[in-house]
């Protein structure tokens, strides 16, 4: 009767089209979860197991260690009155981003007629976690300090280590060495190493030694500090998800709509 009557849709009687639209409307959501759930946990949710911050310190060129363990992320030897020095030491370790930090001081003090010491000074913990195994990342070994000593001091080591058995004082995996430092009247140097962190936990330690050390007078600071870094993903990438998955979802639907409305 009406020949000539467009041809319409009736959106009621579809059975697939709705039942489409939700299904990929759906399936935004879930990868959108997917997306930012991987980014909060590569940015924030690695932490350590259990604080186990551990200084272990000779005086005597290895002969003999003490470790110095109070529980938390932050521990310090206190002043050890050795051959006329102090030796002060403070540790910490702290997870910022994705990079996983332990960091040391070592403050040296002639109080005395001394004479020659031979230091080394280990920081290490365990229980380090990344989300997953298999991500890339750089070990960063990094020594700075002042020194108001009058004659300069040689040589001064310092290590860091990655080790994927997540043994303390560990030096296995990966690891990167600074060596020797000439001390006057300040340092700065810093190395990196690229490796991959092959299983979860792990642990770091870093080793500070100065050999010889014998001076007239005056006073040194070391700030040494290993830090392992975790690849993340660029901003630009999340942002792309974000803005991608909607984008593509609405694509399909309209694509459909308009498959149906031409049928």
């Amino acid at each position: 009767m009406f020949p000539n009557r467009p041809k319409t849709h009736n959106l009621k009687n579809d059975a697939d089209f709705f039942p489409l639209g939700v299904n990929v409307m759906r399936r935004n959501i879930n990868c959108l979860a997917i997306v930012l759930a991987a980014f909060v946990s590569l940015l924030g949710s690695a932490a350590p197991v259990a604080a186990s911050l551990t200084i272990r310190i000779s005086t005597d060129g290895g002969g003999t260690f003490t470790d110095y363990f109070n529980g938390t992320d932050d521990v310090s030897t206190g002043n050890i009155l050795v051959n006329g020095y102090s030796v002060r030491v403070d540790a910490n370790s702290a997870i910022l981003g994705g990079a996983f930090i332990s960091q040391n001081t070592v403050d040296v003090r002639k109080v005395s007629a001394a004479t020659s010491v031979h230091l080394i000074v280990f920081v290490s913990q365990d229980g380090y976690l990344v989300p997953t195994t298999g991500t890339p990342g750089t070990l960063q070994s990094s020594l700075s300090g002042t020194s108001t000593v009058s004659t300069s001091i040689s040589p001064t080591n310092f290590q860091s280590f990655a080790d994927f058995t997540n043994t303390l004082f560990g030096t296995g995996g990966a690891s990167t060495t600074l060596q020797p430092f000439t001390i006057l009247p300040s340092f700065n140097n810093t190395t990196t190493a690229a490796t991959t962190i092959a299983s979860t936990p792990f642990s770091l330690t870093s080793a500070l030694e100065i050999n010889d050390l014998k001076v007239i007078s005056g006073s040194f600071r070391f700030t040494g500090e290993t830090s392992l870094i975790a690849a993340t993903p660029e901003p630009a990438t999340i942002f792309g998800a974000f803005v991608g998955l909607p984008l593509l979802g609405g694509f399909l639907w309209r694509r459909r709509k308009g498959a149906i409305m031409m049928g």
